[in-house]
């Protein structure tokens, strides 16, 4: 993936423009029919779909501008409040982060950075734990420290 991303950006901005943009320019004729032939929304959101997925492929560091486009913009608690979104799809966005951090990991085989912070979210979530065991309604604890986990996780 290192040497895809490497080798896109070696070419000469002409060349860049060519390898990314042709294929789309080849593509939207296809768009066209599946959106005349088939429902224009569905077409459309997996058209979108899939191009994010490809920029993830290719610019993995995208899903950490993204969440933090969704955090800045309290765009989570809209879709829960406004479009009806469940709240743990909407609390799962932070999920996004596991890309990167698998790049980071895996691909890259840099090692994983423990600080302070992150110990101390540690210690927040066994204060959690601890104080859960002696709670009155226990799956409300466990809705709660869930919550946190998919807020807080991956990052």
């Amino acid at each position: 993936m290192i040497r895809m991303q490497e080798r896109l950006l070696a070419l000469s901005p002409y060349r860049r423009l060519l390898v990314v943009g042709l294929p789309l320019i080849l593509l939207l004729p296809a768009l066209a029919v599946l959106v005349h032939k088939y429902d224009a929304p569905l077409v459309l959101g997996a058209a979108l779909l899939l191009a994010a997925a490809g920029l993830l492929l290719i610019w993995p560091e995208i899903a950490t501008l993204a969440v933090i486009l969704v955090l800045y913009s309290n765009g989570a608690a809209l879709a829960v409040l406004n479009y009806g979104v469940p709240k743990f799809a909407a609390a799962g966005f932070t999920l996004l982060l596991a890309i990167p951090l698998f790049n980071y990991l895996i691909v890259r085989r840099e090692k994983l950075r423990i600080d302070w912070v992150l110990r101390m979210l540690l210690v927040f979530l066994l204060v959690l734990l601890a104080s859960s065991l002696s709670a009155k309604d226990p799956a409300l604890a466990a809705d709660r420290i869930a919550e946190i986990l998919l807020r807080h996780g991956p990052s």
